[in-house]
């Protein structure tokens, strides 16, 4: 079964990453593991919130990072909410860091260059991208 899952995504993923899906399960255990984990002994550390409006305050944080969630879902979000969330996040933090900029199907996302053409944006390669052409990361600044 192993073998038939990997030539089903073969086109959709970057195997170099794991060895098999196997270790792919696994990583993927250990990571919300360490986060359950983590989330009991540091309770205190992680503040609950409903995009795309918020109760923080104007420039709290310095960097927002949004990872598997803005743009992997413009089949389930508008661009309102896209637009709304990114607004809030530029309201809380100086910067925003999107990753992957592409959508469920492995697509580049289709609000793509509406953001980049209606905020201060850049996009950078990154190490990782276990999605193929997943390795990239959008930057937008205040």
């Amino acid at each position: 079964m192993e073998m038939h899952l990997k030539e089903k995504f073969k086109d959709n993923f970057n195997w170099n990453e794991f060895e098999s899906i196997d270790e792919w399960k696994k990583t993927r255990e250990r990571t919300y593991k360490t986060f359950i984990g983590d989330y009991k002994t540091n309770r205190k550390n992680y503040i609950y919130t409903i995009y795309p409006k918020t109760n923080f305050k104007d420039g709290e944080f310095n960097i927002s990072l949004v990872g598997h969630f803005l743009l992997l879902y413009d089949n389930i979000f508008d661009y309102k909410f896209h637009k709304d969330t990114i607004d809030e996040l530029l309201r809380i933090s100086e910067e925003i860091r999107i990753f992957p900029i592409l959508n469920l199907k492995g697509e580049k996302s289709k609000f793509l260059d509406k953001i980049i053409n209606n905020y201060n944006t850049k996009i950078e390669k990154t190490n990782y991208g276990f999605i193929k052409g997943g390795n990239k990361v959008l930057i937008i600044k205040r």
